[in-house]
């Protein structure tokens, strides 16, 4: 490979198949650095988000979105917005105190 001419993937190829790619160390590091950046941010998404059932439905808690600006529909394609937000939550509470008085009460029998 001439100098200067190392910013661009050489494909070998054998038959007409490719069978490598030459690539500069500096692509190489960029690479690298790129796939580790990814899987840094993938690991923040899966910290972040944490799984819970209550009443046979399985609930998906991730970072906080603006429902006035982001559209997040439901299972029957309807927009959720702020106040049906407020709604689930509400019955989302209500059914885990539920839960909780029902495992209260039978731990007392």
């Amino acid at each position: 490979m001439k100098e200067g001419q190392n910013n661009k993937p050489v494909w070998i190829t054998r038959d007409g198949i490719d069978v490598a790619v030459v690539i500069s160390p500096e692509m190489f590091n960029e690479l690298v650095e790129a796939q580790e950046e990814l899987e840094d941010i993938a690991a923040v998404d899966a910290a972040l988000r944490d799984e819970i059932e209550i009443s046979g439905v399985k609930y998906v808690f991730g970072p906080d979105i603006d429902l006035d600006v982001e559209v997040v529909l439901d299972k029957q394609g309807n927009r959720i917005t702020e106040a049906r937000a407020q709604e689930i939550s509400l019955e989302i509470l209500r059914d885990a105190r539920a839960i909780r008085k029902a495992q209260n009460d039978k731990k007392e029998e």
